[in-house]
């Protein structure tokens, strides 16, 4: 129609479109239908984070090395080995897309009332209790003492009996592993050997303070009963014929859990990162090693979406 108008009556295509009433960005949309009927995709922001496919390769590898970790322990391993730098949730997404997410029911748990402040340091606040082992045909027992703060078992030994002498003398050998000048509460249930008068005795020598939780409420001890609950997963992967080859294995249970897991109540460092070490500066590490892979994998991503604008040819002059 702004043809036909401007070639019968002769005007200019500025006078044609005031004529006609018709705006003059409205004609040029018009005339470039090509831009009109398909404009350039945006990229929205989530989209230049988006998972490259080495990553996603280097997650499921992993994954599959190791099927016994659940995703958010995969995800910090992966990022402080420098396997992969990508949020847990991100994890649990890829996994799932290939069928590695094994789902579970969590347990409902009634929480423990009156159990006081938490521990700001190490060697603040010990936790002592005596779980049964069954090595062979008989009963053991396994007396750990756990450092709150950190989740660190400071010491353990396999007993034969748990009569007083024994729980003072493994008491005894904990208090003497730290400074003089640190002397920790110790927290345990009634037990008889916690009761008893050598290990009263044997705190007292150490000027160590020693409470007792309420009557009938595991819940106040709850740090070492869930330590307890590990160990007793572990232990049902190994066959404990006899008495030295079950110090073994306990040995090396513990040195893995002290040195190498990682404790979901400490945002997933180990044990002793906390308890000798400065978990402020890894979890900083962490979040520096986030923040780079984000940017390296929005360079990527913009990279890869960028389109490639064609040099004009040079007009060739003829001679």
């Amino acid at each position: 129609m702004v043809k036909q108008s401007k070639q019968r009556s002769g005007w200019p295509i500025k006078k044609t479109l005031e004529v006609l009433e018709i705006s003059r960005s409205t004609y040029q949309r018009w005339i470039k239908p090509k831009v009109w009927e398909n404009p350039p995709p945006r990229c929205s922001p989530g989209r230049m984070y988006k998972l490259l496919a080495g990553e996603r390769r280097a997650i499921i590898d992993y994954a599959l090395k190791h099927p016994e970790i659940r995703h958010r322990e995969l995800a910090w391993r992966m990022l402080d080995e420098d396997i992969c730098a990508t949020s847990a949730a991100t994890v649990y997404r890829v996994l799932g897309q290939e069928g590695l997410v094994c789902r579970w029911k969590p347990k409902t748990k009634t929480k423990g009332q009156g159990r006081g402040d938490k521990p700001t340091r190490p060697d603040e606040k010990w936790q002592t209790d005596i779980k049964y082992v069954q090595v062979g045909q008989r009963n053991c027992y396994l007396i750990s003492f756990m450092d709150v703060y950190s989740r660190y078992i400071v010491h353990h030994r396999l007993l034969r009996c748990m009569d007083g002498q024994s729980v003072s003398t493994e008491a005894a050998a904990a208090l003497a592993k730290l400074d003089s000048d640190c002397r920790p509460d110790i927290q345990s249930d009634h037990g008889s050997g916690f009761i008893a008068r050598d290990f009263a005795e044997t705190l007292g020598e150490f000027g160590v303070t020693h409470k007792k939780i309420r009557p009938h409420t595991p819940t106040d001890n709850a740090e070492i009963e869930r330590y307890h609950r590990t160990i007793a997963d572990k232990l049902d992967e190994h066959d404990l014929s006899d008495f030295i080859k079950a110090q073994d294995t306990i040995d090396g249970i513990i040195e893995q859990y002290n040195h190498h897991r990682l404790h979901a109540a400490l945002s997933y460092l180990r044990p002793v990162d906390y308890y000798r070490g400065d978990p402020e500066v890894l979890l900083a590490q962490r979040r520096r090693k986030l923040q780079q892979a984000r940017e390296l994998r929005k360079q990527e991503n913009l990279r890869l979406r960028q389109h490639m604008i064609p040099w004009p040819q040079e007009s060739k002059t003829v001679a």
